[in-house]
């Protein structure tokens, strides 16, 4: 299926939400090595950055995957923005791959599912996340 084939294409994901000022959080899986990092710091503040990885099991990794493909995130647009806002939210999901990779973003602005992904992120890293 086409679907499963584009989703099997992606060796890793990163996800970027956050703002200034406030506090931001950057999640990386390495879905190869199963590698996972968090990183939660605070643009603007003098807070200090937090830093966490571990290693997901492999049927944590096939479900997180399945979720993906669920909330259909490769079909999100390119770009979700808000023009005329300056301050508030900005995020990114790359999804990492042999060649070209695959950037989605947003400025104050979300696809239709995003709560479920970042629920998703959540879930796999047990860190915050959005």
């Amino acid at each position: 299926m086409a679907m499963d084939h584009a989703y099997n294409e992606i060796k890793g994901i990163e996800a970027y939400v956050g703002g200034y000022p406030g506090v931001s959080y950057d999640v990386e899986i390495d879905f190869d090595s199963r590698l996972l990092t968090w990183r939660r710091f605070f643009a603007g503040y003098s807070g200090k950055d937090d830093y966490y990885e571990k290693t997901i099991r492999k049927d944590t990794l096939a479900k997180f995957i399945e979720s993906l493909k669920e909330i259909n995130v490769l079909n999100w647009k390119s770009k979700y923005e808000n023009p005329g806002v300056c301050d508030g939210t900005q995020w990114s999901v790359e999804f990492k791959r042999d060649g070209r990779s695959i950037r989605k973003s947003g400025d104050n602005n979300f696809p239709e599912n995003w709560d479920e992904f970042c629920r998703l992120v959540r879930r796999v890293s047990g860190k915050p996340f959005g």
